[in-house]
């Protein structure tokens, strides 16, 4: 409380020596604008503390409520990139099914909620019974997912 009165007394302070070197430089046609903006300027620094008591703003709510703006489109964000993500993911699996020569008819991923990660794979294909062992340590490795199955 002592430290914010004596700052409102040294800006004060600081404004009125301001004032006096200004007035001490002008003409003498300009100090009577140069005493009507400085006396709204010393109005309103005065005023200042006053000002302040009765627009009190409710920080709290105004937080919560970019908190919750900040949530939401994060939220919408990493849905947008989990959607980019799983198609990439989809078009390299169909290329690296194909070069195995196993027709797939589908493909489902899941990732992980937190780490972002691929936790399954699924492939559903015709001829799963052809080179499916190699296919799939290839895709475990290669994909680092903990569960590959071929239907």
């Amino acid at each position: 409380m002592i430290e914010a009165l004596r700052a409102y007394i040294k800006t004060i302070a600081e404004f009125l020596l301001f004032l006096t070197v200004v007035k001490i430089i002008s003409t003498e046609k300009s100090r009577k604008y140069i005493n009507f903006v400085s006396g709204i300027i010393l109005v309103l620094v005065a005023s200042a503390p006053v000002i302040n008591i009765f627009s009190k703003v409710d920080y709290t709510s105004l937080e919560n409520e970019i908190s919750y703006y900040y949530n939401e489109d994060f939220e919408y964000n990493n849905n947008a990139l989990n959607a980019v993500f799983l198609d990439n993911i989809k078009n390299s699996l169909k290329n690296d099914i194909l070069s195995f020569g196993v027709q797939c008819d589908n493909i489902r991923v899941e990732l992980y909620d937190d780490l972002g990660g691929i936790k399954k794979i699924c492939i559903y294909t015709n001829n799963s019974s052809k080179g499916a062992d190699e296919l799939q340590s290839f895709i475990k490795s290669k994909y680092g997912a903990d569960n590959v199955e071929i239907y």
